[in-house]
């Protein structure tokens, strides 16, 4: 912060070759010489100032409608590629599925033949464990009739 001399006053800029008549205010141009000029110069401006809001507002107002259409075209495509995912994953894991079923047939079969041993028990057993992990459900029992429905 900076002391200030006493008993100097802060005058406006003056340009180099002024007098100090210069940088006094002066008094506003007569009133009657203000009105006349005024209104047209007024007008133009004012019609120029309006013309340009109105290009501002209009940009303004497709620039927001871009944004919109953008936002809700990547909140589709958001929703289109996470149903699209869902939909590969369940496709997956039905065709995985499928080929597993013979094999998962094959080892009922020889479970009724005889008790599984060793590791042929335990790689069974994971087998079955690991396609009821992806959704693959045993149902119906023997000898019951069958339905189309179900089946």
């Amino acid at each position: 912060m900076t002391e200030e001399t006493p008993g100097f006053e802060e005058k406006p800029d003056v340009p180099s070759g002024a007098t100090p008549e210069d940088a006094e205010p002066k008094a506003a141009p007569s009133s009657a010489s203000a009105e006349g000029a005024a209104p047209a110069g007024d007008a133009n401006q004012t019609a120029a100032l309006v013309a340009q809001l109105d290009q501002v507002r209009t940009a303004l107002g497709e620039r927001t409608a871009d944004l919109q259409r953008l936002q809700a075209e990547y909140q589709n495509y958001r929703r289109r590629v996470e149903r699209d995912r869902i939909a590969v994953k369940e496709i997956a894991i039905a065709n995985l599925l499928t080929e597993l079923l013979p094999v998962l047939d094959d080892i009922g079969r020889a479970r009724e033949h005889g008790e599984l041993v060793g590791g042929f028990k335990s790689v069974a057993e994971s087998l079955e464990t690991t396609a009821a992990k992806m959704g693959l459900q045993q149902f119906g029992k023997e000898g019951e009739p069958f339905d189309p429905t179900i089946h």
